[in-house]
């Protein structure tokens, strides 16, 4: 399943091997049935609010994953899963809550660039000690709490920042 604008093409191709995708659009449609949900990146501030009013989208997304639904989510996915976004104007929008986590928008640039994870837990895309790399976000930073499965080793990066 896919939520949000932007995705990886050869994360599609991997999951179209073991999995059927359905695509919907999280600004004004429910959860279809599904096994799993990938959501991808994009630019959810753009749509913030059409996002945070679709609540019984945002209330099935939090049910299932703590339910144990397998959840992958990568750049603005993971913003869609935090407890809500910040903006500039000073504005809170609740957001899924998946991640223990708030976000905030800033007008300057946080990071640039990829960084190297070590997975600390089992999860659903590596395995305990595997360390992949992933791309930094831009203009957002979280502000509490750390990634619960994962450290990353360079503390200049995004999510050493608090």
């Amino acid at each position: 399943m896919l939520l949000a604008c932007f995705y990886y093409r050869s994360n599609i191709e991997a999951l179209e091997h073991s999995a059927r995708l359905e695509h919907f659009s999280p600004l004004n449609e429910q959860l279809p049935p599904v096994d799993g949900l990938y959501i991808g990146g994009g630019f959810p501030e753009a749509h913030i609010h059409e996002l945070s009013a679709n609540a019984a989208l945002l209330n099935d997304v939090y049910v299932k994953a703590a339910e144990g639904m397998p959840t992958i989510a990568e750049g603005s996915g993971l913003v869609y899963l935090s407890r809500s976004l910040a903006m500039n104007d000073g504005a809170l929008h609740k957001l899924a809550g998946v991640i223990p986590a708030e976000v905030r928008t800033t007008d300057n640039l946080q990071a640039l660039g990829h960084s190297e994870f070590e997975i600390v837990q089992d999860c659903a895309i590596a395995g305990r000690g595997e360390r992949p790399r992933a791309r930094i976000p831009l203009f957002r930073r979280r502000t509490r709490p750390r990634c619960p499965i994962c450290l990353q080793n360079d503390p200049r990066d995004w999510y050493s920042r608090m």
